[in-house]
């Protein structure tokens, strides 16, 4: 997550052996890795694309829209964000899992419509549902949207982007954060003043 000069010279080697093999698998695998490689240097459409790309691989059903609503989110591509959720909505694997990602990519939605206090419910229980499955690096990614997006009108969204940020320094993950806020595009909605009226989706439990 640090050392992008380690990971671009993974991803060649990557390439190199997937040549010499024919399996769609490992074709989507290296897709979804390219994908959270361009994530976490802030190149939003491209994680976007090869992640929504990997995900028509039935093994990558979940991570493929997953990591492309985070970028999505980050990058404002409303259409890339839909068409995530949509694909997170029909995949196989529900759950726990899955329905963390399904509300962190609704509330990155919710924020961006600037439906504040739909976004701030369904970021909390992203992130109750990522502690519960132990998805460390989903609740860091969910904190820092959230931060960057609702930052100036919520403390709690102030808190939740700071403790992403010490989770991702702690292991050596800094410049990816640095480079995360650098290309984030800013919201343009203003806080309302009055609640929303629209409810936060149910998500499965099993």
């Amino acid at each position: 997550l640090g050392d992008q000069e380690a990971a671009d010279a993974w991803l060649v080697r990557m390439r190199e052996v997937a040549a010499t093999l024919e399996s769609v698998m490992v074709t989507a695998a290296i897709q979804l890795t390219e994908a959270g490689c361009a994530l976490c240097v802030g190149d939003w459409a491209t994680a976007a694309r090869q992640a929504l790309t990997a995900a028509t691989n039935p093994n990558f059903a979940s991570e493929g829209p997953d990591t492309a609503a985070m970028a999505a989110i980050a990058g404002d591509l409303p259409a890339e964000l839909e068409q995530g959720i949509a694909m997170l909505r029909a995949s196989t694997y529900q759950g726990n899992t899955t329905g963390s990602a399904i509300l962190a990519a609704e509330a990155g939605q919710a924020a961006r419509a600037g439906r504040w206090d739909e976004a701030r419910v369904e970021y909390r229980q992203a992130q109750e549902l990522q502690r519960q499955v132990s998805d460390l690096y989903g609740e860091a990614m969910a904190g820092l949207a959230w931060g960057m997006l609702a930052g100036e009108h919520d403390p709690e969204a102030v808190a939740a982007g700071a403790a992403a940020e010490a989770f991702f320094t702690q292991r050596g993950a800094g410049a990816m954060v640095a480079a995360y806020r650098a290309a984030f595009v800013p919201s343009k909605e203003a806080a309302s003043p009055k609640r929303t009226t629209r409810m936060p989706a149910s998500v499965p439990t099993a």
